[in-house]
């Protein structure tokens, strides 16, 4: 009889021992979720930033193609313009010098 109560004691303890084992695997596991979770919220923040530069970079791109036009057109202003500028700054150099001279 005694060494039937203490099969079963045996039992139960090991029962026990398996139950804790257990218990230590699930906290394990909330834990590793828990992580998985953080993870999870922060690759979702760096993926609303990420959609945020990219709004960002096409108001930037469509802003150089305009500045780019602007600039394009500046340049050709000055080419066409270049040419009488210069001869009229000749002249005007030339009459100032002829007055000075005087």
């Amino acid at each position: 009889m005694f060494n039937k109560l203490e099969t079963i004691c045996n039992k139960l303890n090991n029962i026990e021992t398996k139950q804790n084992n257990m218990d230590t695997k699930l906290n394990n596991m909330d834990t590793k979720l828990n992580n998985i979770e953080t993870i999870c919220d922060k690759l979702n923040n760096i993926e609303n930033r990420i959609k945020c530069i990219e709004i960002k970079l096409e108001e930037i791109s469509k802003e150089t193609k305009r500045m780019d036009s602007h600039v394009s057109f500046v340049e050709d202003i000055y080419t066409k313009v270049k040419s009488p500028f210069h001869f009229l700054m000749n002249k005007t150099d030339n009459l100032i010098n002829k007055k000075q001279i005087k």
